[in-house]
């Protein structure tokens, strides 16, 4: 079998897996026969808890230096959960969820992003610190938040509850409506996610 090197490019630029292959506790040097999990698409593969904190990176460069990881573990009905924060303000979060669908997600700015590779989503924390202006403000009834790229702007507005009446935002200027809050959502998170990838 041969090592596969999957490279994925997002608006230009390339992402590679940021972990190689590496060695076994039984061998001197890496077997490029053996496919290591970092290197398979996360479609692909079913990581255990364990393997997905050792797999994780621990720190991610971010515009003031770098940020270490540190693991919340719980255990639920969709089996172990573990959140591995590197900021808490803003929440720079990869969640990690061992019987769901989509193991993993990262969470930076209350958007989410579905990663292909694990570390994909400690790149997509890393760009969202450096190249997103992000601001929360909170009001009796609403949470605003703001997403500044290079000139291009977005302010959501989500309502305090459950539901929401009216699903809103304001994208370069622009008044969009939205059908249901996950729909919004998942807009502004493609359009963040395109602009910081570029």
């Amino acid at each position: 079998m041969k090592r596969r090197n999957y490279l994925t490019t997002v608006g230009g630029i390339a992402l590679t897996p940021a972990l190689s292959l590496g060695k076994t506790e039984s061998e001197t040097e890496p077997n490029p026969e053996i496919e290591h999990p970092a290197l398979e698409p996360l479609e692909e593969v079913r990581l255990a808890p364990e393997e997905y904190k050792r797999l994780l990176p621990t720190v991610i460069g971010v515009e003031d230096g770098t940020l270490e990881v540190s693991h919340n573990e719980f255990k639920l009905g969709v089996g172990k959960l573990i959140r591995s924060y590197y900021s808490h303000d803003p929440t720079l979060r990869v969640t990690y969820t061992e019987k769901a669908e989509n193991q993993v997600r990262a969470k930076a700015g209350g958007l989410f992003f579905y990663p292909d590779y694990l570390n994909h989503a400690a790149s997509f924390l890393s760009l969202f610190d450096k190249r997103v202006e992000y601001r929360r403000k909170k009001t009796e009834r609403f949470v605003f938040h703001t997403y500044t790229i290079d000139g291009w702007r977005a302010t959501v507005r989500d309502e305090l509850g459950p539901t929401e009446e009216h699903s809103f935002a304001v994208i370069d200027n622009d008044g969009i409506s939205f059908k249901s809050r996950e729909e919004k959502r998942q807009h502004i998170a493609q359009e963040v996610t395109e602009r910081i990838f570029r």
